[in-house]
């Protein structure tokens, strides 16, 4: 789908929101009235299953005019000066889809306790298993998000959102603007399988290091190249550049390679981090320190590494 924005976040807000019965505004131009199916062609790499409907039912009057004075208008230019629009692109210059999760999540739930005194918007951005009993959600409070959502959201993300705020549902059953259903197509199409996967999987990069044994490189090497390829793969989109190179030189922590550290520091390629530059360097550092040990040593051929190792023989 193109991205058809237009419109920015000053558009005039829904001042109906919460006291009709009738949808409020959309803040965009009306995406297509076909039924959004984001959500049902990425599902089955998730693992995890979610009513199609989103039962909703009206406010109480205390709480319908706590949320229509908060105005998401307000909230997403906040978020516009703190953070800008989320594209989900995983470019480096754009939010990572995780940040993203973590920010928008905890950024409108602190705004609605403080505005609602002890409301809370958690439940529309769980996602319930197929064999749970899914809540009935408020619908005020899910228009609201799905506005704010759709506001901040830009490019690809924008395109996944859109078509839930105009689903034609009928409002005793279900909301047109449906932050819930928006919220968990953008999850299940940016990050196909599961984020409990994707978390064990960064924990493991995270705590993993590179190898100080020079009969161990290559095992080591395929380890690392398989971590990051199934940490994409679990949260739907590739490691960028940067985000591998920093794994990876904080995975020679120890004391032996520390003269390597600082010999790499010098080295255009550490500056543009090249990721493959790296991993090539190690694997012949450690391998000279293997074979230096060898009775039969010949000495270094790689410049880095004879480097490497002749500031460690003057330390």
């Amino acid at each position: 789908m193109v991205d058809t924005r237009s419109h920015a976040y000053t558009d005039p807000p829904p001042n109906n929101m919460a006291t009709t019965n009738e949808d409020p505004p959309h803040p965009h131009p009306p995406p297509p009235a076909a039924t959004p199916n984001a959500a049902a062609t990425s599902a089955a790499a998730h693992n995890r299953s979610v009513d199609a409907k989103t039962n909703v039912e009206p406010a109480s009057t205390q709480l319908a005019d706590a949320i229509t004075d908060m105005d998401f208008h307000v909230l997403a230019a906040s978020w516009m000066k703190l953070y800008g629009r989320f594209h989900g692109t995983n470019k480096e210059d754009d939010m990572s889809l995780k940040k993203f999760i973590d920010t928008f999540v905890s950024f409108t739930n602190n705004r609605f306790t403080v505005k609602t005194g002890d409301f809370s918007t958690e439940a529309i951005f769980t996602e319930y298993r197929s064999a749970d009993e899914v809540p009935t959600f408020v619908r005020e409070a899910n228009v609201f998000v799905f506005h704010l959502l759709n506001t901040v959201c830009d490019g690809n993300a924008y395109d996944i959102v859109s078509p839930y705020g105009n689903q034609g549902a009928d409002e005793s059953v279900a909301s047109s603007y449906d932050g819930r259903r928006a919220w968990l197509a953008l999850l299940r199409t940016l990050a196909p399988i599961s984020s409990g996967q994707a978390a064990i999987l960064e924990n493991e990069l995270k705590s993993f290091q590179f190898t100080t044994k020079g009969d161990d490189v290559l095992t080591c090497t395929t380890k690392f190249r398989t971590l990051v390829t199934n940490l994409g793969q679990a949260r739907g989109y590739t490691m960028n550049q940067r985000e591998i190179y920093k794994v990876l030189i904080n995975s020679i922590n120890a004391p032996c390679f520390d003269a390597f550290r600082t010999a790499c520091c010098f080295q255009p390629e550490h500056r543009s981090q090249n990721v493959e530059w790296l991993l090539k360097e190690l694997s012949e550092f450690v391998k000279t320190r293997r074979d230096a040990q060898a009775p039969d040593a010949t000495g270094p051929e790689n410049a880095l590494a004879a480097a490497t190792a002749s500031s460690e023989e003057s330390i």
